[in-house]
């Protein structure tokens, strides 16, 4: 179960990026062309080219590091510190190639771990889970000094279409799909799990990334611009961080108030709530909570 969570989490962020892009090469021109360079620029440049960068700096960076600890090459602390050093690097490498960074980083950190010998190597360590709060809270940090306040004065775009926006999003994304189709979905055991992964989709640095990206592409052609192009401009960065600030309270509290109905329960129906929490323990419902949390960043 926490295992297709975390798939599906890195999955959805890098393979976010065709999609988008098709939308953005409708916007811009004829049919044909839209989907001429959408295949030829997005899925075989972008994604594809991604896919086997980050496969082949995965692969070379795990049999150098491998090797290098076989003959002592390396302690245990640089050890620690590598799979920080080849995120950087892919980002920078992927950047000036124009690829999609954050594919080329879940490919590469699968091909990386794939023998599972560098969790081995590390799981005494407490580095990566202080890096996971560090970098937690410098999201949250940037979240805040970079929400487009001055954006949100649109004419065409009223306060509660926002709030509308991120409930049905947060709604209709994940948990539909989940309750129709976890039948063959052989890690999705019951519905109650099925519910449990519609409920949990986070958004995070990945929508605020694509966002950016949106804009960029649309900042290209200043003066150019048609009017749905440029009312999508204005819109997406208000709307994408709306949705952002509405995903971090609703998944962020969660376990805030489960913990406070759990304790009044315990209080009122102490038998029954005994028998409802084994119950919950049994299916390791509460873990996945708590480890869903973490891919809010």
């Amino acid at each position: 179960m926490r295992l297709i969570i975390s798939a599906e989490a890195g999955a959805n962020d890098g393979f976010g990026y065709p999609y988008l892009f098709l939308a953005l090469y409708l916007s811009r021109y004829a049919t044909g062309a839209a989907i001429g360079r959408w295949v030829y620029e997005t899925w075989l440049y972008d994604v594809v080219l991604s896919v086997l960068y980050g496969a082949f700096v995965g692969y070379l960076f795990s049999t150098i590091l491998q090797q290098a600890e076989k003959h002592s090459f390396a302690d245990l602390e640089s050890v620690q510190v590598y799979g920080i050093v080849v995120a950087i690097f892919l980002l920078g490498t992927c950047g000036m190639l124009g690829i999609d960074d954050l594919l080329a980083c879940f490919v590469a950190g699968n091909v990386f771990t794939w023998n599972d010998w560098f969790r081995q190597v590390t799981q005494e360590d407490a580095l990566q889970s202080t890096m996971d709060y560090l970098l937690n809270a410098t999201f949250f940090a940037f979240l805040g000094a970079m929400m487009p306040w001055q954006d949100y004065k649109l004419e065409f775009m009223a306060s509660w279409r926002y709030i509308v926006i991120a409930v049905c999003l947060l709604i209709f994304k994940r948990l539909p799909p989940l309750l129709v189709l976890y039948r063959i979905i052989p890690q999705v055991r019951n519905l109650k799990e099925a519910a449990f992964m519609g409920y949990f989709g986070p958004v995070g640095v990945a929508a605020i990334y694509y966002a950016g990206i949106v804009v960029r592409y649309l900042e290209e052609r200043p003066g150019e611009l048609s009017q749905s192009e440029e009312r999508l401009r204005s819109a997406v960065r208000p709307v994408i961080y709306s949705v952002v600030v509405a995903s971090i309270i609703v998944h962020g509290l969660s376990i805030p108030l489960y913990k406070h109905v759990s304790r009044i329960c315990s209080q009122g129906y102490p038998s029954r709530f005994a028998d409802a929490k084994s119950a919950f323990a049994d299916d390791a419902f509460v873990d996945q909570i708590g480890f869903a949390l973490l891919l809010l960043d």
